[in-house]
């Protein structure tokens, strides 16, 4: 028995499962980018970035919200660990483009 089977099938009721079941796009990413390290750590990367790909092209996640960038930040995170740099570059830069497009700072 690994260590993470009696904590990941809880985790993914509570983050995944009612986002996807419910449509709750930004429960699910919120949750699910909190959590992104532990399957990190406990080499479950694929699984997570099966989440993270599911909540993420939900209809409710499409907006320009900050559980999306989360979400992105997460699966980049993800992306990398697996050995997918430039992927994860590209959705770090999403994440990024995201969130400046959400800022209400001005310079000058």
């Amino acid at each position: 028995m690994k260590a993470t089977d009696w904590v990941t099938p809880g985790i993914a009721a509570v983050a995944d499962r009612y986002g996807l079941d419910h449509g709750h796009a930004e429960i699910g990413l919120r949750t699910a980018s909190a959590i992104w390290d532990f399957w990190h750590y406990w080499a479950e990367i694929r699984e997570g970035i099966t989440w993270l790909e599911s909540l993420l092209a939900l209809p409710g996640a499409a907006g320009p919200t900050d559980a999306r960038a989360r979400g992105l930040d997460a699966l980049g995170g993800l992306v990398y660990w697996q050995g997918k740099p430039d992927q994860a570059w590209d959705l770090y830069e999403a994440a990024v483009a995201l969130r400046a497009s959400r800022s209400r700072v001005f310079w000058t």
